[in-house]
Parts: structure tokens; sequence; C-alpha cells
């Protein structure tokens, strides 16, 4: 019995985001999936990705056409400890490939406000809004009347196609709409708006809106 053959080749980090890719087969079981464990802080976070590696199964034959990985998440900002290790699929000894320091950051969330209109007692606005860090998450808006103090929270998740084509790979659930009632109006009302990842808060700037009944 021997351990897996397994190389650890790239830690990548943009933002909050980690990627890390390698390959990894164990020659006792040909053919047989070699998913190697990813812990951060001493944790472990889950298996990594199986992938196609041609050139692997080039240079290996026993290793098959899949013997490639990938593993991404995200992560707090801050100094932090990668370590990967791959289990044997028998009894031998596992592969150990090692740990490396990596600092992430967040990225501010990203959105607008599209539409600010009044009418029939309420104020209504949507736009969109998603994290960079983690695009398919749907994160939270808050828009206030900035005289009146008043305010709602909505999650971004209504659908919006036209995001999902700006930003490939977010999906399309970022759109938000809401209402908020009409104080009382010096000619109309400044609305503000803002997103929350949990890690950070963006305005989405404020406006205007014209009180066209007076």
């Amino acid at each position: 019995m021997t351990s897996p053959t397994a190389a650890w080749e790239h830690v990548q980090v943009q933002g909050a985001r980690l990627l890390l890719t390698g390959w990894a087969f164990d020659a006792d079981s040909p053919g047989t999936t070699t998913r190697p464990l990813v812990s951060v802080d001493g944790e472990t976070w889950g298996s990594a990705e199986q992938l196609a590696r041609a050139d692997v199964a080039a240079a290996f034959p026993v290793a098959g056409p899949s013997a490639g990985w990938s593993f991404e998440r995200s992560v707090a900002p801050g100094r932090h400890r990668v370590c990967v290790t791959v289990p044997d699929v028998g009894r031998a000894p596992g592969a150990d490939l090692g740990c490396r320091d990596v600092v992430t950051s967040r990225a501010l969330p990203i959105g607008n406000v599209d539409v600010r209109t009044a009418a029939s007692g309420v104020i209504t606005l949507s736009g969109w809004a998603l994290d960079p860090d983690d695009p398919t998450a749907s994160i939270e808006v808050t828009a206030y009347d900035a005289y009146n103090r008043t305010d709602r929270r909505v999650t971004a998740d209504e659908d919006r196609p036209d995001i999902a084509v700006t930003f490939p790979g977010a999906g399309p659930a970022h759109g938000w709409s809401m209402e908020l009632p009409q104080g009382s109006s010096g000619g109309g009302w400044t609305v503000c708006a803002t997103a929350d990842t949990g890690w950070g808060t963006r305005s989405l700037g404020c406006g205007f809106v014209p009180d066209t009944h007076p």
C-alpha cells in the first residue's frame, strides 16, 4: 500500500475569496476519486472538488482523467493558515501537502438605486446589490427617508437577469424593491439606501423624490 501522490500547485487570494488548486491520485485505487481536505486555522472546512486534468493523466496514466482538484471559499478578513491533506483510499498514510499563510480582506458591496418614485402615499424604490466576495449570496439593503427618519430593510433576492449577465457567475437573485411611507414633505423627500454584507456597508446614494401632489 502506498500513500497518495499529490501536489498543491496554487493558492490565490481575491479579497476574502480563497482559491486552491492542485492534483491528487491514489495508485492503489486507479480511477478512484481522491479529494483533498482543506483546513483553515486548524478547522477542517471540507473536501476539494474534482476536476479534469489531462496533463496529469498523460504523466501518470494510473491517475485517470479527473485527478485535478480545486477548493474555493470566502473567509473572514485577516491572516489565516491554510493546510491541505490527502486521505488515502485504503489504509496507507495520507499525503500532507503542507500549510501556507494568507491574508484576506473584504470588498464592500456594490449596487444601485434604479428607481425612486412617490405616489399614492408611498415612496417606491428599487435596484440591485451584491457582494463581490460572495457573488451568489443575496445581501441586505436598507432605505430610509432622511428627513422623517423612517426606514425599511429587505433582502436583495428578486430576479434580475440583467445582473446575472453583467456579473457572470453571480446569478439573478440580486434585485430589491420596497416602499416607505410618505412623511412630512417640504416639496419632496430625500431618500437614501445602503447595502450591507455583514462585513461592510456601502452607501448606494441619496436622491430627491419630488412630491407631485403637495
